[in-house]
């Protein structure tokens, strides 16, 4: 074979090369192969000047058919054309915290009755009024729930701005403390509450308290009177057996005086045959 044969075929060997790299396709990818356009492009180029070159020295021979190949022009920073997809971030959404509200009314004196006191029906002491704080509600919780359990306490108490912490706490012990009409013994539901006060005073050594008998107005004014002490004299007793001394108990009778109920009614006079207490320094 002849040398212009030869350099010949040499030429169309590398333009058929340079063919098959510029047809390829240009595959997607997240780092873009930028180097291949590039590189068919510099065999192109680098296969033209060969041949142009042996053109010129009179290699070329006529009846020989070419192949022009038109490859585009890539920029080497020039993105493919197919673009990956555009990832959108956006900041994280700062979600408000809401604070509970904290507004409590203001207090309102009810001169017809007590700012807190304690009410004991069929077993459960139920607190009532108010209190300045959650502090106080949970103290006197505290306090009466480790004399009866905690299952025998209802609290009900409202804070209120402004509320007072009187030093007393009004104990009305209603059905649960009664008395058969004319008599001072107690009963088995007075002995069960009387026992339940005396633990609470033996767990709280600094209160003290105060016992008021009631009667209704059957009788004379002066017979009512022995009688309600009779009775509160029965409660004082009975605090004593269980160990509470007997310093910190008072005992007064107030006869048919302060109903709380018509005595009209046999209801009514049930509910003026009764005991009260009134617990000296509960929050001290």
């Amino acid at each position: 074979m002849s040398n212009t044969d030869d350099t010949r075929e040499r030429l169309e060997r590398l333009i058929a090369a340079a063919d098959r790299v510029a047809a390829r396709p240009i595959p997607a990818a997240p780092e873009p192969r930028r180097w291949l356009p590039v590189a068919a492009a510099t065999l192109v180029g680098l296969g033209a000047v060969a041949f142009g070159v042996h053109m010129a020295s009179g290699g070329g021979r006529a009846g020989i058919s070419t192949q022009t190949t038109s490859v585009p022009t890539v920029s080497p920073g020039a993105q493919p054309a197919t673009s990956l997809p555009t990832v959108i971030t956006f900041p994280p959404t700062s979600v408000p915290v809401i604070a509970p509200s904290t507004t409590v009314p203001d207090f309102v004196a009810d001169p017809s009755h007590d700012v807190r006191w304690t009410t004991v029906e069929n077993g459960v002491w139920v607190l009532h009024g108010s209190v300045p704080d959650q502090l106080t509600a949970a103290t006197l919780v505290r306090a009466f729930s480790d004399a009866v359990g905690a299952a025998n306490v209802r609290s009900e108490y409202v804070v209120a701005n402004g509320a007072p912490q009187p030093p007393d706490e009004r104990l009305l012990p209603q059905a649960t403390l009664q008395f058969a009409p004319g008599a001072a013994t107690l009963q088995a539901d007075g002995i069960l509450f009387v026992d339940a006060l005396a633990t609470l005073l033996q767990q709280q050594p600094g209160v003290t308290v105060d016992i008021g008998g009631y009667t209704d107005d059957l009788g004379t004014p002066e017979q009512n009177l022995v009688l309600s002490k009779a009775r509160a004299d029965a409660v004082q007793r009975r605090l004593v057996e269980d160990g509470v001394d007997a310093a910190r108990v008072v005992a007064t009778g107030f006869g048919d005086g302060f109903p709380v109920s018509e005595d009209g009614t046999p209801a009514g006079r049930a509910r003026n045959q009764r005991i009260e207490f009134t617990l000296h320094h509960l929050l001290n």
